[in-house]
This record gives C-alpha cells, structure tokens and sequence, in this order.
C-alpha cells in the first residue's frame, strides 16, 4: 500500500536568504522557476509525480498486521518475566493495557486491510484487449489484397525498416510496390495493423483455423497481466512480453 510522508522543516522560515541578483536587479530564488507554472501544469505535474510510482501490494496484509501485533504485544507490552514476579493488581493492569491495544489496533488493522483487500482486487481484475492484429506471411495472403498491400504507404515503410526491401531487386523507393514484387517476395510479413477493418475482416475470413496457424503470441502490456492473459488455449504458442 502507498504511504506519502511529508516530512516537515525543524529550520526558521522566518529568517531571509541571501540571494542572488540578476543583472535587472532583481533578486534570484531558488523557486522561481516553479512559481511559473500554471495551476493546470502545477496538477498535471502533481498527477504525473503520483501515478508514475511503484507501490507494493500485500496479498495478506490483515494477516501480516495481526501476526506482527502478536508478536508485539508479547514482546513488549506484556512480558512473561514481569509477570512471574507481579502481583493480582498489576496482572490485572497488564491486561487491561493489552485489551486495549488489542481493540485499537484490529480496528485499525480491518480498516488497513479493507483498502490493500480493495486494491488487490483492482490489480487482479483482468483487463480489456484494447486491439488485436496478426503478422502474417504474404504466400498466406489472398492474391485478391495485395493492391491493397502494394499502395500502402505505412506498410512499404516498415518493410524498409524491418526488412531492408530496398536492398531486393526491382524496387524503386520512388513508387509504390507492385504485386509483382509481392509475389516475388512472398516471406515479407504482413502487418494487419496497417490494413483497414474492411481488409482485415476479408484476411481473416481467409485463413483456415487461425488459432492452430499462429505460432507465437506477442503481448504489449506489463509482465503481470499478461502472464494472466495465457489462457489455457493460448498455452501452446510461445509468449513473448513488450
């Protein structure tokens, strides 16, 4: 659970710096530069500093407090040497002491747990899929696409990036690709993520048994997630985390 401390200054606020002064005059602070921003940017910054944090999530933390709070009270509250040699009264204010603490300290501990409880749940709860495409060998493609495939301009990029497609013959940089070149190359890698929905749809309606075709399976969310997302039927492809 997350714990902001703010801690507070023991020196005088009262007493004056020495500043510097700049050459108009005027005499330099060491917060001037955060005294510039807006009150929208001073939230967004706030807001940023907060959610860009690692924080530790107890899967027990009832638990964990109650076993320290034993481990406490026996320790040092209510010690057994003490006890031996005290005498009706004093007994009774010991437990009396230890009661109390007990009391306080599960009310708090419940209260602490409830909101770790709420949180834990949050975490595990799985996410939406936000978009799915597939990479795909252009001799899978329909021939009835690759105009398609050919003009698109996004698509040709990344094959120059990934694939160096300008070191292959009968390619002009100038121009788009051709269905000729597609044919010619038919291990490039189709990105679907290039396509419209309408080509996609008509790709993927295509393909027999898509599932039993894919061979590895390429997540871009945090470890955590994702591993949650290996479902029994996705078992079988290989996981590959982003």
């Amino acid at each position: 659970m997350p714990v902001n401390w703010n801690a507070a200054s023991c020196t005088n606020r009262t007493r004056k710096r020495p500043g510097r002064r700049t050459p108009g005059g005027k005499r330099a602070t060491r917060g001037a530069k955060k005294d510039e921003r807006t009150l929208l940017g001073k939230y967004i910054e706030k807001y940023t500093a907060t959610n860009s944090k690692d924080y530790f999530i107890h899967k027990d933390l009832g638990g964990f407090l109650r076993r320290e709070l034993d481990f406490y009270l026996k320790n040092e509250v209510m010690r057994l040497d003490d006890i031996e040699n005290a005498e009706a009264p004093k007994v009774e204010h010991y437990l009396a002491k230890l009661r109390t603490i007990r009391r306080i300290a599960h009310k708090l501990t419940d209260f602490l747990a409830q909101l770790e409880n709420f949180q834990k749940r949050l975490w595990l709860k799985k996410k939406f899929v936000a978009e799915t495409n597939y990479c795909i060998t252009l001799d899978r493609v329909p021939e009835t696409l690759y105009p398609a495939i050919a003009a698109n301009a996004a698509q040709k990029a990344e094959w120059e990036k990934l694939f160096a497609i300008a070191d292959l013959p009968d390619y002009n940089a100038k121009k788009p690709l051709t269905v000729a070149f597609l044919k010619a190359n038919p291990y490039l890698v189709l990105d679907t993520a290039f396509l419209s929905e309408i080509e996609k749809a008509e790709l993927l309606a295509a393909l027999d048994d898509l599932d039993a075709q894919c061979n590895g399976l390429l997540v871009h969310s945090e470890n955590f997630q994702a591993l949650e997302f290996r479902t029994t039927a996705s078992r079988r492809h290989r996981l590959h985390l982003h």
